[in-house]
């Protein structure tokens, strides 16, 4: 995913090119940079609901209904919803 930002990025430099690029261009640019960013976004939240949840001990996951092997699955879960 990192590969994909840098190269985000870099298309992102050329656009001050000047006006030589098209508007169409610039549309479909940002569509993706606005794309990729998002997505590392979700992924962020989700990396961060995990590890909240993976700190609580056996006992408080029991209290609300989880199991420690089902934290990755409720998170990537919640994300979706």
């Amino acid at each position: 995913m990192l590969h994909c930002v840098r190269q985000a990025e870099r298309r992102h430099r050329n656009l001050a090119d000047g006006p030589k690029r098209k508007n169409k261009d610039f549309k479909k640019e940002h569509i993706m940079v606005k794309t990729i960013t998002e997505k590392l976004n979700a992924w962020l939240r989700y990396r961060e609901a995990v590890k909240e949840l993976s700190r609580l001990s056996d006992r408080e996951l029991s209290d609300i209904g989880v199991r420690r092997g089902d934290i990755e699955f409720i998170a990537r879960r919640q994300l979706a919803a």
